[in-house]
């Protein structure tokens, strides 16, 4: 939603109390890469995964990173 103009059209707080406002910063690549590795590596290691498999949790957060990036711009 924007500012009303433009095809916009203005929203009555009546209306817009219902709703919730949610806004966050994206993150950067090494605060998203090591998130997403801890969860990994937990999921692994949890579910007793083998090794060689739990070894490659950096290595699938990375390349999942960057499809995501590819996929977004």
């Amino acid at each position: 939603m924007g500012e009303p103009g433009g095809g916009r059209t203005f929203i009555t707080p009546r209306l817009q109390r219902h709703f919730n406002i949610i806004g966050f910063v994206n993150f950067d690549d090494p605060t998203m890469i090591k998130i997403y590795t801890k969860i990994l590596d937990f999921y692994l290691t949890t579910y007793k995964f083998n090794s060689q498999v739990c070894n490659l949790s950096i290595k699938i957060v990375d390349s999942t990173l960057k499809v995501y990036q590819k996929v977004s711009n």
